[in-house]
């Protein structure tokens, strides 16, 4: 696990939040394994449990191809995803049944793709995606290693939250459309959350990926921070493991201060590696190695990180 500093330097929202906040209702709770800094729960996918990554970094749910070829899944239609490491093609199917915690429900879309998924000394079943997670509100407490899923209304104005304060807050991010850089916008069904993060006040766009072990700022990024991104006496040949098939060279740097909304964290490193293509409209990675060391609430339901920092131990 990464090193990150954290520094606590504005004030908390507002308890006014709480009290205009949508009512939300449970719906289950999850036991975490927190392995080589990736999340793991246990997702039972036709009476069969298989350790999946809880990313929100992925768009789909995914099953390896060994794990699909042991439960002998057919797969229906073709596509592809990407990621750090390239592209990987995708093969969708349907579940006869699929069950989280107590949460069971049939003929769930998910998809197949034939990539190895290797946490520490062990590998994994497949990603758990955010077009599953997005549906909920995701309490992710690591000091207890569980995740509750709550469901509430859309598009509350304000989150409602169990987690006690100090809070703060970061709405999730729509990106700009610029014709004349490399930002595009991602597609409309695209779940996945963005936050607007100023490192040195260059505003930056970044994915909560809690599928990434380490924060990630992509090479363009890199440049308009002005950050060196083969610096004298460094090797640039840190390697970066993603979905893709292929290994990326990545060179550290430390950034600092960093700026989430209302939280700002003195002292992050970061990877610069390069920027895939399909994801275009993103700077940069917020990875379990910053997201570890809060308890982060991501609301889907009112489009916002909300974050306590726990106490020291």
């Amino acid at each position: 696990m990464r090193g990150v500093w954290l520094g606590i330097l504005l004030a908390s929202a507002s308890c006014a939040h709480a009290q205009n906040a949508c009512r939300l209702g449970f719906v289950t709770e999850l036991p975490l394994q927190i392995v080589a800094g990736q999340l793991l729960t246990t997702v039972v996918v036709n009476g069969a449990p298989l350790d999946m990554i809880v990313d929100t970094g992925a768009q789909t749910t995914v099953i390896t191809k060994s794990q699909a070829d042991r439960l002998g899944l057919k797969v229906e239609d073709y596509g592809e995803f990407s990621g750090i490491g390239g592209y990987r093609k995708a093969f969708a199917f349907y579940s006869r049944s699929f069950q989280i915690g107590q949460l069971s429900a049939p003929r769930v879309p998910l998809f197949v793709s034939d990539m190895t998924l290797q946490v520490g000394n062990r590998q994994a079943g497949g990603l758990l995606g955010a077009d599953f997670l997005a549906a909920y509100d995701v309490d992710l407490n690591l000091r207890e290693h569980k995740a509750t899923l709550y469901r509430g209304p859309r598009n509350c104005p304000h989150p409602a939250v169990t987690l006690a304060g100090p809070l703060y807050y970061a709405k999730f991010a729509i990106p700009a459309v610029d014709n004349h850089a490399s930002f595009v916008s991602p597609p409309p069904d695209d779940p996945r959350p963005l936050v607007s993060v100023h490192i040195n006040r260059v505003s930056l766009l970044a994915m909560i990926d809690t599928g990434a072990d380490s924060t990630v700022i992509y090479r363009s990024a890199a440049h308009r921070l002005g950050l060196d991104t083969v610096p004298a006496g460094v090797s640039p040949h840190r390697i970066i493991r993603g979905v893709g098939p292929n290994d990326e060279a990545a060179v550290q740097q430390i950034v600092t201060p960093l700026q989430i909304g209302e939280l700002t964290i003195s002292r992050v490193k970061v990877d610069i590696v390069d920027k895939p293509f399909a994801d275009k409209w993103v700077d940069m990675l917020l990875g379990m190695d910053v997201l570890s060391h809060v308890h982060p609430w991501l609301s889907f339901s009112s489009h916002t990180l909300v974050v306590e920092i726990p106490p020291k131990n």
